[in-house]
């Protein structure tokens, strides 16, 4: 097992989530196998979103917060954290809570043996239209890369950061981290 994880969490104008988002990870961050940080990455966000960030990186030590001068986009502000991780292991998960930071647990027992370990979203809250799209679009991806990947955007993830630095940024690309990392090897 790696020894040190950092979590990754994009925000963009998520003040409604944040609080119990942060419930939910510190929850997660006291049963963790191993020393994580979290990464609170805000995306240029336009509400309350960074000063709750802040306020928590105040009272605990495991977060911090990277700030991105506009909208740059998810794609981006997961690479950005991804360039300031500076653990064995670097975990993305969303702040919107349609994902629950506990199910990290489960995911360290793949690790070493597996370079990345991608959830799969069995409750998504999402609008019928966005989930048939996705469906559409996982599908079509698995056709054409043969990649057999169930949920290759789902938000919740662990990797090595050595393959993560490795993966070429371009717009969309968190849509295709799990087929990008099993070309890395």
């Amino acid at each position: 097992m790696h020894d040190e994880l950092t979590v990754i969490v994009p925000v963009f104008n998520e003040e409604e989530s944040l609080p119990q988002f942060f419930t939910a990870m510190d929850s997660f961050l006291a049963q963790s196998p191993v020393p994580t940080a979290v990464l609170l990455v805000n995306d240029g966000s336009t509400d309350n979103s960074l000063s709750l960030m802040r306020k928590k990186c105040s009272v605990h030590s495991a977060y911090r917060t990277l700030s991105l001068n506009t909208n740059c986009g998810l794609s981006s502000a997961i690479k950005a954290g991804i360039d300031h991780s500076t653990t064995s292991l670097t975990g993305y998960i969303d702040a919107d809570l349609q994902t629950d930071p506990m199910d990290f647990l489960l995911y360290f027992e793949h690790f070493p043996a597996y370079d990345m370990v991608n959830g799969i979203r069995s409750k998504r809250q999402d609008s019928f239209i966005k989930r048939i799209s996705s469906k559409i679009a996982n599908n079509y991806r698995r056709l054409m890369i043969n990649d057999k990947i169930t949920d290759t955007c789902c938000p919740l993830k662990i990797i090595k950061t050595e393959y993560a630095r490795k993966i070429p940024f371009f717009d969309g690309m968190h849509r295709f981290l799990p087929a990008l990392v099993q070309l890395e090897g």
